[in-house]
């Protein structure tokens, strides 16, 4: 049996844990927990020092911003509403619409009941 189809016999025992599946930039499959309000969030805004990595250039040191998710989208779950709370120092919006797989945020913590 393939990955692929393996990956498509498992795929709705996976959703009862209320996790969710996405294809992701590469085309691949990526595994995570259900997003819920109130769970605190991070992401990359931009990079302090980039490096020459063949012909493309790398960021090396990024920077990070913080934010709680404020409303999950009920047609994309991997579309989030987001308060940025560190944004205002650095003359940004503090709102933020962010989607889990282009932006590749990260949870840093998640709520009990969301």
């Amino acid at each position: 049996m393939s990955c692929a189809r393996l990956f498509l016999a498992i795929l709705p025992q996976l959703e009862l844990f209320s996790s969710a599946v996405a294809l992701n930039k590469n085309n691949s499959y990526s595994y995570y927990v259900g997003l819920k309000r109130g769970d605190l969030v991070r992401w990359v805004a931009d990079h302090d020092i980039y490096e020459a990595s063949g012909d493309v250039l790398v960021g090396v040191s990024p920077n990070y911003r913080h934010g709680i998710i404020m409303e999950v989208s009920t047609i994309d779950p991997n579309h989030v509403m987001i308060m940025c709370y560190d944004c205002k120092k650095r003359r940004e919006g503090s709102w933020m619409i962010l989607n889990m797989v282009h932006d590749q945020f990260e949870i840093l913590s998640e709520t009990s009941d969301g």
